[in-house]
């Protein structure tokens, strides 16, 4: 089964609410028929990679499938980060093409040239009428790449993690079993599709029959619009990181009609407990639960809410399918609550890190003739069967559920000529996540450089996300008796 196979609803169901525009589920495969037509007329042969500059909306899901049908790979790129890092993704991706829209055109043209791309599609707001007539879709392995997703890599640039069709098909199957995703539910769509929470809001919601429901751009920021988003269209299940959510408690909830909204779930950081409480007291006809997983497992792990909470949550025990062993540094098995590290197997793990061997060597290990990824997540495992995350083995952060690997910002600020050398670590704050924000120290050159013109360094290179809120220049970074950093 591929994941074009998915779309369950009826041909005159909708599939998709972006706004005004609506589209069914007839329209959605006959749309997304036309795209695959064009690539495969265009010489996108089956395995290949095709990006995609899009913003979270109707036009996005549409391409996801036409890649999908052609038998190629979606690689999705962030429209607001600078140029200079899409066309890295985009020359290590290798893609075949390039898919965008009318209102991106200025932000696709510096990447088109970059890359010598010469197949490049730009989306009308009118729709696909003038392309060719959909053709049947290309039947390929289930172990063939579905998509690439890109996160933050340790090395000084981003990685591409593969994921197939098997495993993306593990994750969506449990959870509409899980959730009971059934036509007359409308999902919330709030990720952007390089983020892989947009998997369940997209594939799953589509294979349990359901409508996406696509919030507006820069909706996330603002809590009234949430909760007017929320309201309008009656949304039954929820999916975002906490940060997000916490944002309704701003946003009046009191007084609106939420009635619709039956679960409600949350995954990519950690949720504050306070926060969480209040927002179950606020919206006691719905189900929450507590999603857990890295990009290369998508959810491998869960843990539903069967009262507020008192401290920090569980992630639960297995989803999607996968095995959980939490190991001691020997490698042997820990004990009941005794630390380890959280490996993973089970069909919805990555194929690989895209072009990067060594990377995806080091990712796995075999253990009882299976292969388990490595998390690098410490956790342990309660007297109830419950794993309890307790941070990270590595210097990895999660910024608004965001993945920042520190030693990419750091090679960003050194590549400056005016930084010897930097670190980056958590800003200090009142320790909730949804605050958390980044800060670097800087070992510079005489005379120094302006630390505006270091910000402005990095945001020529690196997402939003990844900014440092604060830069300090200092005669030396902190160290071990050993030499090794401190952060």
């Amino acid at each position: 089964m591929m994941l074009w196979d998915t779309l369950a609803g009826a041909p005159r169901d909708e599939a998709i609410r972006y706004g005004e525009l609506s589209l069914s589920y007839a329209e959605l495969d006959e749309r997304s028929g036309r795209v695959a037509a064009w690539l495969t007329a265009r010489g996108v042969a089956p395995g290949a990679r095709v990006a995609l500059l899009l913003d979270r909306s109707a036009a996005g899901i549409v391409a996801i499938y036409g890649v999908l049908k052609a038998g190629a790979a979606y690689v999705p790129l962030d429209p607001t980060v600078p140029p200079e890092r899409n066309a890295r993704i985009l020359a290590d991706c290798g893609a075949a093409a390039l898919i965008s829209a009318e209102g991106l055109r200025r932000r696709a043209a510096p990447l088109v040239r970059r890359a010598a791309l010469e197949q490049v599609l730009m989306l009308a707001p009118g729709g696909v009428a003038d392309l060719p007539p959909p053709a049947p879709p290309v039947r390929v392995d289930p172990e063939s790449a579905a998509y690439v997703l890109y996160t933050s890599g340790s090395t000084g640039g981003p990685k591409g993690v593969v994921l197939s069709h098997r495993a993306a098909l593990a994750f969506v199957d449990w959870a509409v079993r899980t959730f009971e995703l059934r036509p007359g539910d409308r999902v919330s769509g709030l990720s952007p599709l390089q983020f892989d929470l947009s998997t369940l809001e997209i594939f799953a919601a589509l294979a349990g029959g359901a409508t996406v429901c696509v919030a507006p751009g820069g909706a996330t920021a603002f809590p009234t619009t949430l909760v007017d988003f929320l309201e309008r269209e009656r949304v039954s299940l929820w999916y975002s990181v906490p940060g997000v959510l916490a944002r309704l408690l701003d946003g009046g909830l009191q007084g609106r009609d939420v009635s619709a909204l039956r679960a409600v779930l949350f995954a990519g950081e950690v949720f504050p407990p306070a926060a969480l409480r209040r927002l179950v007291d606020a919206l006691p006809q719905a189900r929450f639960a507590n999603l857990y997983g890295p990009t290369e497992t998508n959810v491998c792990a869960w843990y539903p809410l069967l009262e507020p909470p008192e401290d920090d949550l569980p992630i639960g025990g297995t989803a999607s399918g996968a095995l959980l062993r939490v190991e001691r540094p020997d490698g042997q098995p820990a004990g009941v609550e005794e630390p380890g590290e959280l490996l993973v197997a089970g069909p919805s793990l990555l194929s690989a890190y895209l072009g990067a061997p060594e990377a995806s060597a080091r990712a796995f290990a075999e253990r009882d003739g299976r292969r388990y990824y490595r998390t690098g997540d410490r956790v342990r495992l309660d007297a109830r069967g419950r794993l309890r995350f307790m941070g990270r083995l590595d210097a990895m952060l999660k910024i608004d559920g965001w993945r920042v690997q520190p030693e990419e910002i750091e090679a960003t600020l050194a590549g400056h000529p005016g930084v010897r050398e930097a670190l980056v670590r958590l800003g200090r704050g009142d320790g909730t996540q949804q605050e958390a924000r980044l800060e670097a120290l800087v070992v510079v050159t005489d005379p120094p450089p302006a630390a505006s013109e270091l910000i402005r360094h990095c945001a020529r290179r690196l997402p939003r996300y990844m900014l440092p809120s604060r830069l300090e220049f200092v005669e030396a970074l902190p160290r071990g008796p050993r030499g090794k950093l401190e952060r």
